[in-house]
């Protein structure tokens, strides 16, 4: 009879403490930007072409291939040297 009671009172305390730990990691603030990243920096140009890209492959996985026939397309009119224009034709190819 005392065995069930202890074996309770130790599931309630067990459950009690695991709920306040997960309180207490829940309000630690997080310190925002990932490690690596904190002295990387991109010029405003070049973060709207990597988005850019990122959603025209995304499109292309996602089966939308008219859309990412499209912005291809975009970024191939904005490159602005040819290297960078026969790159994005290829991947636009591929």
């Amino acid at each position: 009879m005392f065995g069930a009671m202890y074996r309770r009172l130790g599931a309630v305390i067990l459950i009690w403490v695991g709920v306040m730990v997960g309180l207490q990691t829940r309000a630690q603030p997080s310190s925002g930007a990932a490690p690596l990243m904190a002295g990387a920096s991109v010029a405003a140009g070049e973060a709207d072409t990597i988005a850019s890209e990122g959603a025209a492959r995304r499109a292309l996985e996602l089966g939308f291939a008219s859309v990412a026939v499209g912005l291809g397309q975009d970024l191939v009119e904005d490159a602005t040297d040819s290297i960078g224009r026969d790159e994005r034709l290829l991947s636009l190819v591929i």
